[in-house]
């Protein structure tokens, strides 16, 4: 699956965060991308475009894909944009939360994903972890030695 960006760019009212990107890449030969740069480089912002979530003011992305469906169809449903440094609503929420969120946005059984976390949380020992929320702090039991 190959995936083409042609003369993309973004601005909101008078910045301008990206003007005229242009690039490919073969998901059939590599299926790791890195998306480096420094801070207000407008990697967040190609990333939402790449998701379908914003709109870009100019160029355009396209996928060579079977279905034949649009680019911004495809991303719909394909694809789920999940900031790392974003402290926002998914921080607040219990890995089930969270999977049932994010079940909902992939239009996948929840219920389904949910037994099958919980068989792996019993698997692993993890249970109380798997319900407690993100930012809660976990408590450890140590031992103090004495010397």
């Amino acid at each position: 699956m190959k995936f083409t960006v042609n003369g993309l760019s973004k601005r909101y009212k008078t910045s301008h965060i990206l003007t005229n990107v242009n690039f490919d890449f073969d998901m059939s030969v590599c299926n790791i991308i890195a998306l480096i740069g420094p801070n207000g480089i407008g990697k967040t912002t190609l990333m939402r475009l790449m998701a379908g979530i914003t709109i870009p003011n100019a160029g355009d992305i396209s996928i060579d894909n079977s279905t034949n469906l649009t680019y911004e169809a495809w991303a719909r449903v394909n694809t789920i944009f999940v900031p790392a440094g974003e402290r926002g609503l998914r921080n607040k929420l219990t890995i089930y939360q969270n999977l049932e969120y994010f079940s909902a946005l992939s239009n996948q059984n929840y219920q389904e994903n949910a037994d099958h976390l919980t068989s792996l949380a019993k698997l692993f020992n993890i249970t109380n972890f798997v319900k407690n929320d993100f930012e809660k702090p976990q408590l450890v039991k140590r031992k103090r030695h004495l010397y």
